[in-house]
């Protein structure tokens, strides 16, 4: 019913059955096909670009990965909520994303410095970091 009522692109995943999945988070880790994220050749304007959020709605694959290469020097939990991150609540809740549990990377890239965060939110209460130590 959850695949359904949220529409998971299960086309998407490299194991479409959902009865591979032995928990939820597991579901929500799921491995994608290589192209069903592809990412941009274009060239990035470092002046301009200064941040984005990206939100997983709940039916969104979880697992998030480096926009680029670099290097992680620093590693910080913040512990807090789990309030929901949807955007409507964004505008009624402020410094949502401050009040939240947390992960902070921060490390340097060709251009500089780089920080990358993991926001938790309600039902997906946990951040692994698992692979930025390869990087």
């Amino acid at each position: 019913m959850f695949v359904q009522f949220y529409d998971c692109r299960m086309d998407e995943a490299i194991e479409p059955n959902l009865k591979a999945y032995q928990s939820f988070a597991a579901f929500f880790n799921r491995q994608l096909k290589k192209e069903a994220r592809p990412i941009s050749a274009s060239p990035l304007d470092e002046l301009s670009l200064y941040q984005v959020v990206i939100y997983l709605a709940p039916g969104n694959y979880h697992a998030f990965h480096s926009p680029t290469r670099w290097i992680a020097k620093q590693y910080r939990h913040v512990p807090g909520l789990l309030l929901s991150v949807r955007p409507s609540l964004l505008y009624k809740v402020p410094h949502l994303f401050c009040l939240n549990e947390r992960v902070v990377l921060n490390g340097t890239w060709k251009h500089g410095f780089f920080s990358m965060s993991a926001v938790a939110a309600t039902n997906v209460g946990d951040i692994v970091i698992d692979t930025f130590l390869y990087w």
